[in-house]
Order: C-alpha cells, then sequence, then structure tokens
C-alpha cells in the first residue's frame, strides 16, 4: 500500500496526468494501480474531459472511483456520465454517483437522483444519505420544495432532510410539509429544525415549527417548546406561542394553531405540556414581558397549576403592575380560594375587577364592599355595582336595589346612574322590585 501510494504521489508531483490517466483507463492493468491512478487525477486537480475518466468501465469499483474522482474536480461536464451511474447495478457506484453530483451542483440531477432515491425506498441507509447530499448539492430551496407531493415517501423525507442540510427552508416547502394532510414522516425534521440552529425569522415558518412539535407531542417536542418560550431572544408573538402550544398539549379537539383544522393528536403524555410549564413557571412569571406574564397566567387559572399565591397577591395590590395584571392575579386567586382575598380586595386598585370577583365569590361580601367604598367610587364603579347587585343571590341586594328604585321614585338619583339602577331590578324576580317598576314605569 505504502508503495502503490508513494508512486501514486510520485506521478501527482511530476504534474503530468497523461500516465495517470492512461493507466485509470486500461483494462488490463490492475484493479489497485487504477485505483491510484484515479486518486492521483484528483490530487492534480485539473479539469478533464468526460472520455478521459472511464465511467463505463467494466469493474463497478473503477466506475465508483471515476464517479468520486468527477465530483473531487467538480466536473461539470461529466453530468451526462453520471447520471446514467444512478440506476448501476451496484449500490457502491450510485452512492458515489449521487454524492459527486452533489459536489457538481446541477439542478438538472434532481429528477434523477429522485428516481434513485425512490427505487432505494430507504433500504440502503448509505444509498439515502448519498440521495440526500445529492439534492442539498444540486437544489435551492424553492426546487427541492416540488418532491413535498412526491409519491415516493423516501424522497419526501430526503428533500426534508435536505432541506435542513441548507438551512434555509423555504415558506413553500414548510407548507407543504405542514399544512392540510401534511407529509408525516417529515414533521419531526420540520419540529426539529431550531434544535441546533435559529428558527428562521419568517413567521409562517416559526408558528408551523412549533405547532409541529405540539402535534407530535413527544418530550422533544416539548422540551424545545419550553427552550423557545423562556429565549428572551425570541419574538415576544412566537414566545407566547410556544406557551400557547404547551398549554394545548393534550387539548381535545385538537384545533391546528395553523390552519384551524380538526387534528388528531399523537399519542403522548398528556400532562408534559402543563409539567414543561411548572417546572419553569418562575422563570416564565419573573418576565418583565406583559404578554408573556398574561399567558401564562391565564394557563395556570385554567388548568389549575399550583403557583405561590402570595407573589400573585402582591401583583393584585402592586402600584407598578399593569392593570391587566392586576386584574388577572385578582382573578387567579379568586379561582384559588386565597384566604386572603377579601383584604387584597379591598387594597386592590382595580375596583371594577374586584367588585366582580367579590359578587361572584362572596355575594354576602359584595354589600359590605360597597358601603365602604361608595363614597370613593367613580361613576363607572358606581354604574357597575348597581348592575352587579341584580346578579348578587342575596336579600341584602334586594334591600340595596329597594333602596335605589325609592330614590329613583322621588327624583334623587342622578340621571347617568337610573339605568343601572332600572337593569339591576330587572334582572331580578323579587316581586317587591317588580312591584317598584311597575310604578317607575307608569309614570
Amino acid at each position: 500500500m505504502r508503495i502503490r501510494q508513494r508512486a501514486q504521489f510520485e506521478l501527482a508531483r511530476r504534474g503530468d496526468d497523461r500516465p495517470l490517466w492512461e493507466i485509470a483507463q486500461s483494462s488490463s492493468a490492475p484493479q489497485l494501480a487504477r485505483v491510484h491512478a484515479l486518486w492521483g487525477l484528483a490530487q492534480l486537480r485539473r479539469e478533464l474531459r468526460p472520455e478521459q475518466l472511464p465511467f463505463a468501465d467494466a469493474d463497478p469499483e473503477i466506475r465508483a472511483q471515476s464517479s468520486k474522482t468527477a465530483g473531487d474536480l467538480h466536473l461539470r461536464a461529466a453530468v451526462p456520465s453520471l447520471l446514467p451511474l444512478l440506476a448501476d447495478a451496484s449500490l457502491r457506484v450510485r452512492f458515489h454517483a449521487a454524492l459527486s453530483l452533489g459536489k457538481v451542483g446541477d439542478d438538472r440531477c434532481l429528477s434523477a437522483l429522485a428516481q434513485m432515491l425512490a427505487a432505494n425506498a430507504d433500504g440502503d441507509p448509505f444509498l439515502r444519505h448519498a440521495g440526500v447530499m445529492g439534492l442539498a448539492g444540486c437544489g435551492q430551496p424553492e426546487a427541492l420544495a416540488q418532491f413535498a407531493h412526491h409519491p415516493s415517501a423516501a424522497v419526501r423525507t430526503a428533500a426534508v432532510l435536505a432541506l435542513r442540510r441548507l438551512r434555509s427552508p423555504t415558506r413553500e416547502a414548510v407548507r407543504a410539509i405542514h399544512d392540510d394532510q401534511s407529509i408525516p414522516e417529515a414533521l419531526p425534521a420540520l419540529a426539529a429544525l431550531g434544535t441546533n440552529n435559529p428558527i428562521p425569522a419568517d413567521e409562517a415558518v416559526m408558528r408551523r415549527v412549533l405547532n409541529a412539535n405540539l402535534r407530535l407531542g413527544t418530550a422533544d417536542g416539548a422540551q424545545r417548546l419550553i427552550r423557545f418560550a423562556t429565549d428572551a431572544r425570541g419574538p415576544e408573538a412566537m414566545r407566547v406561542e410556544a406557551i400557547e402550544c404547551l398549554g394545548a398539549w393534550n387539548l381535545q379537539p385538537c384545533l391546528d394553531r395553523v390552519e384551524g383544522m380538526i387534528r388528531t393528536l399523537s399519542d403522548r403524555r398528556p400532562t408534559l405540556g402543563d409539567q414543561r410549564i411548572q417546572d419553569n413557571l418562575a422563570e416564565l412569571l419573573a418576565s418583565t414581558n406583559l404578554a408573556i406574564t398574561k399567558a401564562v397566567g391565564r394557563i395556570v387559572m385554567q388548568h389549575h397549576l399550583p403557583v405561590d399565591l402570595e407573589r400573585f397577591a402582591a401583583w393584585a395590590i402592586s402600584a407598578t403592575q399593569p392593570s391587566t395584571v392586576r386584574s388577572q392575579a385578582l382573578e387567579l386567586l379568586a379561582d384559588a380560594g386565597f384566604a386572603r382575598l377579601g383584604s387584597i380586595l379591598q387594597q386592590a386598585l382595580e375596583a371594577l375587577t374586584a367588585m366582580r370577583l367579590v359578587a361572584r365569590n362572596n355575594p354576602e361580601a359584595f354589600l359590605e364592599f360597597l358601603d365602604t367604598r361608595e363614597s370613593r367610587m367613580t361613576l363607572p364603579e358606581k354604574q357597575a355595582a348597581r348592575r352587579l347587585a341584580g346578579q348578587v343571590k342575596s336579600k341584602k341586594a334586594v334591600r340595596f336595589l329597594q333602596r335605589e328604585m325609592n330614590a329613583l321614585l322621588l327624583g334623587q338619583v342622578p340621571a347617568e346612574l337610573a339605568l343601572d339602577v332600572l337593569e339591576g331590578c330587572r334582572a331580578r324576580p323579587d316581586p317587591e322590585l317588580k312591584t317598584l317598576l311597575a310604578t317607575y314605569e307608569s309614570k
């Protein structure tokens, strides 16, 4: 081996390619001598004519090494000689022909490469790899997207893998994999698109990548979603989408978050989405991003996830928190039956939200709440209080509305509150209020 290699290197050092290609073409020369001659031609890095390489030799190893040399030298003129070798009887010849076509990079080869992949049908993994490399080298993303609906699953999968190697997935290719009836065998590759590289900035692509992870329902998919949700470098809308995907992890029926169509969820651990949110709750709630906080808070309430209620109690009374966050915190505390809800409500700056929550969760405390705040209420708060009194199941509420109706009959209720008093009374079935309403309407 060392002697042959030294001879090869010496001939290459001399720079004369004629002895090399003459040996390579000689069918009477030993096989290994011919192989070293072909390797020597590749060393010289000179442009060769296709007829100088024995592509049609009877020895399959010589055909394979000729293909390899053509690829190493990027001989575009050799493409017509390489294409027939994709259907060679020898798998090794096909392998090197496909790799070399990828190195040459000629989009005329795409159809032939697809035929080779379809014939292989994923039977030989080395041949599949060569086909992927051939597609990646020959085709631009737009050209590879045409294989999204190829009848062969092997071709569809190879096209997706080639797109991943290009690291430039087009919107058309991603849509072909994800939308409508999809390409199920390619979904895992789409879901993993952002594993080692940033997800493309195209929002249409990003939404489909995130949704692919939801649809597959794997542990890796859940981890990708939470990793994206907690990455402060990501776009806000897409971080929220990742959280929403985790929140919808086991939601039935499954409404596709991109297309709106009903889909059948794959087998999955039902609580995995909630678990990922729960495991990262402190980091998510510590976010200064309002949209992130709101999305997490809503899922916590809907799924009854265990949380530190004191954190939400602090938010509810904090003047530095946005009103939407304070309102959501109050709703969560009420939903969880927080022991100090009454005192928190008294301190809450959002009186309208506080009144709605008290009326819903503690009807008896509602009127006491009104008594302590009536003189300090704004007009919208007073209007809401009278309408809410019509929904509270309490005799105190009846007496409150009776008092208001009597004042209305005497002309002592401000005009801006009159309609709210009437609406509150009309919402109740109590006969004493019906009588007062009839008196008012008869005037």
